[in-house]
This record gives structure tokens, sequence and C-alpha cells, in this order.
């Protein structure tokens, strides 16, 4: 920046301050000394920042992935599920896909089937 431009800056922002007195002014002049600044060295600068943006865009590699198609993806939820199914079968210990479970019964049910009738409770405080 030389000191012709310098001066020229401190004038437009003497001005601004000299319109705003009297108000908050820093980012009136902050802004009004950016878009001089963008004005002055800004467009110089644009063609050669296109070129290093295009440039930096080519060498950006995007990757894409498989495209998805009906059939691309029957084919890998078949492979998913099997693939669950394996992990499930695996997981499970062999009695329970062999045996099936017995039922065991709720409390309630044990009381209302009458296995804990209140004579073996009083047998069992009368042996104490």
């Amino acid at each position: 920046m030389q000191s012709s431009d310098l001066k020229v800056l401190k004038l437009k922002l003497e001005q601004e301050a000299s319109e705003n007195l009297g108000m908050a002014m820093i980012y009136t002049l902050v802004s009004s000394a950016k878009e001089w600044l963008s004005e002055r060295y800004g467009q110089d600068a644009c063609p050669d920042n296109a070129k290093e943006e295009e440039a930096a865009k080519d060498e950006v590699i995007v990757p894409h992935g498989e495209p998805v198609t009906v059939d691309t993806f029957s084919a890998w939820r078949e492979r998913f599920e099997a693939e669950l199914a394996l992990e499930r079968a695996k997981l499970m210990p062999e009695s329970a896909l062999t045996a099936p479970k017995e039922k065991k019964l709720t409390g309630r049910q044990w009381f209302e089937n009458g296995r804990a009738s209140a004579v073996t409770i009083l047998s069992n405080f009368s042996s104490l």
C-alpha cells in the first residue's frame, strides 16, 4: 500500500467520521474502510483468485460411490439380512436353538395353583 493510498483512505475515514459525529461509528468506519480497500485492491486480485479457485476445485477428488438402484439395493439387503441372521445365531446359546423354552410360572400363577399353601409355609416356620 502506497502513502498516497493511505492519505486517500485517511481522508475518506475522516469525512465519514465527521458525518457520523454523535453516533456510534466504529462499525461504519470499518465497513467503509473495507469497502474502499476491496474496491481499490480487490479487482486486481480477482482474476488471480478465480484461477486459483478453479485449480483448487480441480484438485479436489470427490468420491461418488456406487449409484443405488432397486437391484443393487435388494442385493445389499439380502446380504445384510444374512449377516444379521448369522450374528444372531452366534449370540444365541445352542440350547435355545434346539430345545423349546420351558414356561416358567409367574408368582401369581404359582400362588393360584396352590403350590404355596399355608400349610407348607407354617410347617417351614414350625421346624425352625
